[in-house]
């Protein structure tokens, strides 16, 4: 299932480090989000793609500039089927949105959420989270995310004293 009235909010064009981190995980912010018109894998049928952009954290001063890109569908699916004798792989929006939700909001059970559960708010609130990106060099010599995983503890993010847990902190005790 795809989500469903979704508007990503629109941004200015950054420029970006074009050296290649060495394969490896990083944390990294979800620094914004868009969504662009592309084409399904292996097929010239037209269909809308989320692209994340992931900011490194912790990285040398040569990196400090540079975006990692991870791309999904706007497919919410959970990998399970009534219709299918085993399990069929997730989609990877609902493997960033639980990855991200295991962190910022475990109260929540994402295999219990539908498609239309995700909403421009849910998208839009996914900027400013941190991930933990799984980074491979693809064929091309460019960086590609394989995977992103849950996080332990937040980093600090650059131009903020606080990570964005204690600056929520900071607004509702305010």
């Amino acid at each position: 299932m795809s989500v469903i009235n979704f508007s990503a909010k629109q941004t200015q064009a950054t420029e970006f480090a074009p050296m290649v981190l060495p394969e490896d995980s990083y944390q990294c912010v979800i620094d914004r989000v868009e969504m662009r018109d592309g084409t399904k894998y292996m097929s010239t049928e037209a269909e809308t793609q989320l692209l994340f952009y992931f900011k490194p954290l912790g990285v040398g001063k040569e990196f400090e500039n540079k975006i990692l890109f991870y791309q999904t569908t706007t497919s919410f699916f959970n990998g399970k089927s009534s219709n299918a004798k085993q399990s069929l792989k997730p989609s990877k929006l609902y493997q960033l949105v639980k990855t991200i939700y295991k962190k910022y909001k475990p109260e929540v059970k994402v295999e219990e959420m539908e498609a239309s559960d995700i909403t421009t708010e849910v998208i839009n609130d996914l900027e400013g989270k941190q991930i933990m990106a799984i980074v491979k060099i693809n064929e091309n010599g460019n960086n590609k995310v394989s995977d992103v995983l849950s996080i332990k503890d937040e980093m600090k993010v650059e131009g903020s004293s606080l990570t964005p847990d204690q600056e929520l902190e900071k607004i509702m005790t305010s």
